[in-house]
């Protein structure tokens, strides 16, 4: 195998990502040589004939992976000859590579998203995912394939989870998947409305937004509904990550609540990622902490252009 990696992100739209910054410096970490491409495509069926051809230049090995992001994490599915077991049991991929000749679908988002968990959570409250017990209540927003990873994930942890969506269809798709392929089975979804997650709030102690409201280009909107307090004592993890501190985030601040941004499962899924694809691993602490500080300074606060 030539000893130049070419790595890329596909999905739509793609202006927000700091894929190719982590990569890039994770390349140089290892002493590789290589580059990280964007690939804008567009959502089916528009973007089939760019989807079959990235796919196909993977086989050739003129691409040695792709990371997968909106919409592409459920809808490349068909495209792919194998799916590992995290893949398989979440029904998303976020990472392609192949194997043996075949193009394999896996989820790195699923590991990477409770490796940062684990740390902020101990950070808040001394509380290790390991010794979690089913007293322990999430509410997840979104249902998409980043929601299906963060459930999955927290499922694996011995978590009470509810899904709570705008689109009710595809929650409770969510939740028919994944009691499949999973022991713990307190999982169910109610509507993303004021009065649903009202009726339940007292309960919950972790918020995870999985949907992509309050990311950059709609940096004023919250998927949180209007008029609804959030708890004392509760915790915020937004996944969007551009920019840091969301509406949500600044909804949970004026609470006085503990709040993360998606920064560090980003870092952590990537990571994962570029471990599958070169077997080289960074140091991953201080390669952690070294993407985490410069990235602050390069992503903006919510309002900023």
């Amino acid at each position: 195998m030539s000893n130049y990696y070419s790595f890329g992100l596909v999905g739509f739209p793609l202006e927000h990502t700091f894929s190719p910054y982590i990569h890039t410096r994770a390349l140089s970490a290892c002493g590789l040589e290589g580059e990280y491409v964007l690939y804008p495509v567009p959502p089916l069926p528009n973007g089939t004939s760019e989807i079959c051809n990235l796919l196909s230049n993977i086989r050739k090995k003129e691409i040695a992976g792709l990371n997968v992001t909106i919409p592409y994490k459920r809808a490349v599915i068909p495209f792919l000859d194998e799916l590992t077991s995290e893949a398989n049991h979440v029904k998303a991929v976020n990472t392609i590579y192949t194997r043996n000749g075949k193009l394999i679908g896996d989820n790195t988002d699923i590991y990477g998203f409770l490796t940062d968990l684990n740390r902020k959570l101990v950070e808040a409250y001394n509380l290790n995912l390991l010794r979690s017990s089913i007293d322990q209540h999430a509410l997840v927003l979104g249902a998409g394939g980043a929601a299906r990873a963060i459930v999955y994930g927290l499922l694996l942890s011995c978590w009470k989870v509810t899904v709570a969506a705008r689109s009710e269809h595809q929650a409770a798709e969510l939740v028919i998947d994944l009691k499949q392929n999973i022991s713990n089975d307190y999982l169910n979804s109610i509507p993303l409305n004021k009065i649903s997650i009202g009726s339940l709030l007292s309960e919950i102690i972790l918020v995870i937004n999985a949907t992509p409201v309050g990311m950059w280009s709609e940096t004023q909107a919250s998927p949180w509904p209007e008029g609804l307090m959030l708890s004392k004592g509760m915790m915020v993890y937004d996944l969007v990550y551009n920019p840091q501190v969301t509406q949500l985030i600044q909804q949970a601040h004026t609470q006085g609540l503990y709040t993360s941004g998606g920064l560090g499962m980003l870092v952590e899924q990537a990571i994962l990622s570029f471990i599958k694809w070169t077997g080289c691993i960074p140091d991953k602490n201080s390669f952690y902490e070294n993407m985490i500080d410069n990235l602050s300074k390069e992503i903006p606060f919510s309002g900023e252009k």
